[in-house]
C-alpha cells in the first residue's frame, strides 16, 4: 500500500508540473476579502484626507502589511512541528485545516477539486518544521496550477480521490497491526495510551 500510495503521489506530481498546467498564482486577497493591495488601500475610502504621493503610498503599504499579517499571525500560531494539514472539498466549499481547525475557507471558487486535489498534494509531500511558517503555507496554497484540458483535469482529480481512499486502508491496516503488537507484548491501556502518545 505505501509502494502505491508512493507511485500515485509522483504519478499526480508529474501531472501537475507538466507542460499542459499553465501557473496561476493568486494574490492573498483571494483567500481573504478584508485584506487588499497597496494600490486598493491607496484608493480606499479610509485613507487619511491629508495624505498624497509617497506619504500615502507609505500609509497604503503599512495598512497592506497590517491585514495580511493578522492572518499570517493565525496560521503561525496554528502550524507546529508536525503540524497535521487537511483539505475537506464538499460540492463548491473547501477548507483548509491544521490540527483539525479551518485556518482557510473557500466558496464557489471555480474548480475546486482541482485546487483541493492541489492543496492535499501539498500536505502529502510537505513536512512541516521549525522554519516552516505562516508565509511559506501561504505562498504554497496560492501557487496554483490550472489547465483547459479536461482530460487532464479529471485524471488528477482521480488520482487524488484514490489516494484519499488509500490513506484510509493505510491508516486501518496500520491500526491492526498495532493492535496485534500490543497484545503480542501483552502492553497495558496505560502503556499503550504512552506509545500512542509518542508516536504522536
Amino acid at each position: 500500500m505505501h509502494t502505491r500510495q508512493r507511485d500515485l503521489i509522483n504519478k499526480i506530481e508529474r501531472r501537475l508540473q507538466g507542460s499542459q498546467m499553465i501557473e496561476r498564482k493568486h494574490a492573498p486577497s483571494w483567500l481573504w476579502a478584508n485584506v487588499k493591495s497597496v494600490g486598493e488601500w491607496a484608493k480606499s475610502p479610509e485613507k487619511p484626507a491629508d495624505l498624497k504621493g509617497r506619504a500615502l503610498t507609505a500609509w497604503a503599504k503599512e495598512q497592506a502589511a497590517l491585514s495580511l499579517q493578522h492572518h499570517l499571525d493565525e496560521l503561525d500560531a496554528r502550524l507546529n512541528v508536525n503540524a497535521e494539514v487537511l483539505v475537506e472539498n464538499d460540492d463548491a466549499e473547501l477548507r483548509l485545516l491544521i490540527n483539525g481547525v479551518a485556518v482557510v475557507e473557500l466558496f464557489d471558487k471555480p474548480d475546486t477539486p482541482l485546487i483541493a486535489a492541489q492543496w492535499r498534494q501539498f500536505a502529502r509531500t510537505t513536512n512541516i518544521t521549525e522554519k516552516f511558517d505562516g508565509k511559506k503555507l501561504l505562498a504554497k496554497i496560492l501557487s496554483l496550477r490550472s489547465t483547459e484540458d479536461e482530460t487532464l483535469k479529471n485524471s488528477i482529480i482521480a488520482i487524488d480521490q484514490e489516494l484519499q481512499l488509500l490513506d484510509l486502508q493505510i491508516v486501518a491496516a496500520e491500526e491492526q497491526l498495532n493492535e496485534i503488537i500490543f497484545q503480542l507484548y501483552r502492553l497495558t491501556p496505560t502503556e499503550i495510551a504512552l506509545v500512542r502518545g509518542g508516536a504522536r
